[in-house]
């Protein structure tokens, strides 16, 4: 969908969010609804609740990408495997 020329996303996949933080649900519900709510105002030409989800959405992100950041940097246990060595930057290695 298509609100004042910009798409509205809606969705876990939408966010491509790491399924090891487990948040990809409420954020599939959340965003449907917002969704929905920004569609009911571009039928009535008000593209208020569009713009204000997208907002929420785009801050929800880059709040979601710190958290993620921190919580990866948190983890030693496991400091040699591939997995964590990729997302901690101390690895240029694909895995």
């Amino acid at each position: 969908m298509i609100i004042d020329h910009r798409i509205v996303r809606a969705g876990d996949a939408a966010t491509a969010l790491d399924p090891l933080g487990a948040n990809g649900l409420a954020t599939a519900l959340w965003s449907g609804i917002q969704a929905a709510e920004s569609a009911r105002g571009l039928l009535a030409q008000d593209y208020t609740a569009g713009r204000q989800y997208e907002r929420q959405f785009l801050e929800g992100i880059a709040s979601y990408l710190v958290t993620q950041r921190a919580i990866y940097a948190s983890e030693r246990r496991f400091a040699d495997a591939p997995f964590w060595r990729q997302r901690n930057g101390t690895s240029l290695e694909r895995v």
